[in-house]
């Protein structure tokens, strides 16, 4: 999955991460970094983030337009031989999906990243997508807090916009080396922060993401483990009442 994406970007070739105590921006682009997000899957993916309220207590409504733009995310990430296909392949081959082919498969994508869901016996305007990608604001004893939110790129869009502001250093040690490096990051979004950090990984492309994500929803759901090149990832997904819906998921190593 890791080699079809394509467009991962290489941290010291496409992004520059700054880790040290004084650091304001965390992620930098370069020229080919630049570059990799003029590719269809970044534009596509950027579309996304501005279709939410990340306040958990507003109802969400999703119009036509938002529906054709999650539409074309799938579209544009559901290729032969890519990231998805390859989950795809891996779910089937493992008994892990009923889904006839990759057309198929685009339907369990759309409804376990993107209907949403009530919490709570709410109204239903909580999804996967926006929990994992996006983030939200919500009450814990009484404080607003960030749930959510393991991309890096939209926490690089919402530092640029001035929305969110980097605390250094980082929680963990992070190996630039490794693909794709793994962070625990503290900030505030919106004036809330989020008391334990965000874990995500770096320089992924949301095609890779959403591929890795979803063979871990449903191959090895809770905590999951793969490699690439030898090095050990660990994935935690959670499957909203067993709806076959993501509650959320995140790295964590």
């Amino acid at each position: 999955m890791w080699a079809a994406a394509g467009n991962n970007m290489v941290v010291g070739t496409d992004l520059a991460v700054d880790t040290s105590n004084t650091a304001t921006q965390l992620f930098t682009l370069t020229a080919t970094g630049q570059a990799k997000l003029n590719s269809p899957v970044y534009i596509k993916f950027k579309a996304l983030l501005d279709n939410y309220i990340p306040e958990e207590t507003t109802p969400e409504v999703t119009d036509a337009e938002e529906v054709n733009e999650e539409d074309d995310f799938i579209n544009t990430i559901s290729v032969l031989n890519g990231p998805i296909d390859i989950a795809y392949k891996y779910l089937k081959a493992g008994g892990k999906t009923t889904a006839a082919d990759l057309t198929a498969f685009k339907q369990v994508l759309k409804t376990m990243w993107f209907t949403k869901y009530a919490k709570g016996g709410g109204v239903p305007h909580y999804s996967g997508f926006e929990h994992t990608f996006v983030g939200e604001l919500g009450l814990q004893r009484q404080v607003t807090v960030v749930k959510g939110l393991h991309n890096w790129y939209q926490f690089h869009l919402e530092q640029l916009a001035g929305r969110l502001v980097y605390s250094p250093p980082p929680k963990n040690v992070v190996d630039k080396t490794k693909k794709p490096p793994f962070i625990n990051a503290q900030f505030t979004w919106k004036g809330a922060s989020k008391p334990p950090g965000s874990s995500f990984y770096v320089g992924t492309s949301p095609a890779f993401e959403m591929a890795l994500y979803t063979a871990c929803f449903f191959g090895e759901p809770g905590d999951c483990t793969c490699t690439i090149d030898g090095q050990q990832l660990m994935v935690k997904t959670i499957n909203f009442n067993n709806a076959g819906m993501v509650l959320t998921s995140y790295p964590t190593a």
